[in-house]
C-alpha cells in the first residue's frame, strides 16, 4: 500500500520523533537515488528503436524488439533491480505496449481479422496485458488490461481534424461485460497479498469507470446509435433499453455505489459516485431545460455546492 504523508509536519506537530523522520527521509532519499540515469537510458532506448523501426518499417521487426524489450526488462529486474528498477519497469511497459499494437498489425498481415478472429485478437492481447501486469507488479498495464476489453463490446476512441472522442456502441453490453468483472477482481482483491490487491484494485476501478460512461452514453441514445432511414425503418427494434431506462437505472446504481463506498470506506467509489452523479444530474437537466442564461447559473451554484461537499469529506478523511 502507497500512503502520501508530510512527515516534516508530523515532526512539527510531534507525531513522529527526529530519528523516525531521518529514518523515513533516509528510505525515500535512498529510493530517489538513479531516476535521471534510468530515464536517460530508457529515452535512448526508445528513441534507438524508434529509429530501426523508422529505417525498417515492419510489423516483424517492431513486433520482435517489443518482446527483446520485455525479456530485457525482466533480466535487469532480476539481476540489477536495486539501481536500475525503474528502467526495467520501463522496458516491461513499453515493451508490452508495443507488442500490443504492433501483435495486431502482425496478425493482420498473415490473417484476414474477419470477426471472429477480431474477438480472438482483442480477447488474447486482454489476457496478455493481465498476465504482464502480474508478473510486472504494473498497476499501468492492469488499467489497460481492463480499457482493452473495450474493443471487444464496441467501445474506444477515435480521432479527427482537431478531435478527439470516445465512443459506446452498445452500452448495455458494456454494463454487462464490465460490471461482473468490477464485481469479481473487487471480492478477489480482498482474498490475495497487497501486491495483487493493487492490481486487481485498479483492474475493478477502471472496470467501474467503464461501466458508468456506457450508462451515461445510454442515458443520452439508448442502447445502440441506430436512427431512422430508408434503409432502416424497424431502428426501434435494435433498442433493448431506451434513454429513460438507463438514465433511472443509472441513478439507482450511483446511490447504491456510494452508500457502498461509505460502508465500506472506499473513498474512491465516494468520489467516482458523487463525480458521475452530478454528470448525469447535468447531463438530464440541459437535455430537459437547455443551455439558457438561468440553468447555467443553477447548474454552477450546484457544481460549487458538489465541490464543497468533497472537499469537506476529503479533508474529514485526510486525502
Amino acid at each position: 500500500m502507497k500512503v502520501t504523508l508530510d512527515i516534516t509536519k508530523l515532526l512539527e506537530d510531534g507525531k513522529i520523533s527526529k530519528e523516525e523522520y531521518q529514518k523515513i527521509y533516509d528510505l525515500s532519499h535512498k529510493q530517489g537515488i538513479g531516476i535521471l540515469p534510468n530515464l536517460l537510458v530508457s529515452l535512448g532506448c526508445l528513441l534507438v528503436s524508434l529509429g530501426l523501426i523508422s529505417l525498417a518499417p515492419s510489423f516483424d521487426l517492431a513486433l520482435a524488439l517489443s518482446i527483446i524489450s520485455i525479456l530485457i526488462g525482466f533480466y535487469i529486474r532480476e539481476k540489477l533491480f536495486e539501481n536500475w528498477g525503474i528502467l526495467a519497469s520501463v522496458f516491461i511497459i513499453l515493451g508490452s505496449i508495443f507488442a500490443s499494437g504492433t501483435y495486431i498489425g502482425f496478425l493482420n498481415k498473415y490473417v484476414s481479422l474477419t470477426e471472429p478472429y477480431i474477438y480472438f485478437t482483442f480477447g488474447s492481447i486482454t489476457l496478455f496485458l493481465g498476465i504482464m501486469s502480474y508478473f510486472a507488479r504494473s498497476s499501468l498495464l492492469s488499467a489497460f488490461s481492463s480499457l482493452s476489453i473495450c474493443s471487444l463490446v464496441g467501445a474506444g476512441t477515435g480521432y479527427t481534424f482537431a478531435s478527439y472522442y470516445f465512443f459506446v456502441k452498445k452500452p448495455l453490453l458494456t454494463i454487462i461485460v464490465y460490471f461482473p468483472l468490477a464485481l469479481l477482481s473487487y471480492f478477489l482483491s480482498k482474498r490475495v497479498n497487497s501486491e495483487n490487491e493493487k492490481l486487481l484494485t485498479i483492474f475493478s476501478n477502471i472496470s467501474l469507470f467503464m461501466v458508468n460512461i456506457a450508462f451515461w452514453i445510454g442515458s443520452l441514445w439508448g442502447n445502440g446509435f441506430s436512427r431512422y432511414s430508408r434503409e432502416n425503418p424497424d431502428f426501434w427494434k435494435d433498442i433493448v433499453l431506451g434513454a429513460p431506462g438507463f438514465s433511472l437505472i443509472w441513478l439507482i446504481f450511483l446511490l447504491v455505489l456510494i452508500l457502498f463506498g461509505v460502508k465500506q470506506n472506499r473513498r474512491f467509489f465516494i468520489n467516482m459516485g458523487i463525480t458521475f452523479l452530478s454528470i448525469h444530474i447535468y447531463t438530464q437537466y440541459f437535455e430537459a431545460f437547455g443551455a439558457d442564461s438561468l440553468s447555467i447559473i443553477i447548474s454552477g451554484i450546484f457544481a460549487i455546492v458538489i465541490a464543497i461537499v468533497l472537499w469537506k469529506y476529503n479533508k474529514k478523511n485526510n486525502i
